[in-house]
C-alpha cells in the first residue's frame, strides 16, 4: 500500500521504508533487551524483564491507532 499511495517520484524510498522495519524493529528490541540487562540480577529477575514486553504493548496500540483510521477495506480488516 506504501507504493500504491506513493508520489510517483518517491515510490522507490516509500518501499525501502517499508523494508526497514524489520531490522529497525530487531535493532530496538536488542537495544531494549540490553538496557534491561544493565538491571541488578535481582530486579531484572523479579520485574525487570517485563519492561520490553509492556513497551512493545504500547507500540502495538500505536500502530493500531495509526492504521484503523485509514480506508482499509473491510474484508482486509476481518481477515486479519
Amino acid at each position: 500500500m506504501a507504493i500504491e499511495y506513493a508520489p510517483a517520484k518517491r515510490r522507490g524510498l516509500y518501499a525501502a521504508l517499508v523494508q526497514l522495519g524489520s531490522p529497525v524493529g530487531t535493532l530496538l528490541s536488542t537495544g531494549a533487551i540490553t538496557l534491561v540487562a544493565l538491571l541488578p540480577k535481582y530486579d531484572f529477575m523479579a520485574w525487570g524483564w517485563r519492561l520490553p514486553f509492556i513497551a512493545s504493548i504500547i507500540l502495538v496500540g500505536v500502530a493500531l491507532a495509526g492504521m484503523l483510521p485509514g480506508d482499509l477495506p473491510r474484508s482486509w480488516l476481518l481477515s486479519a
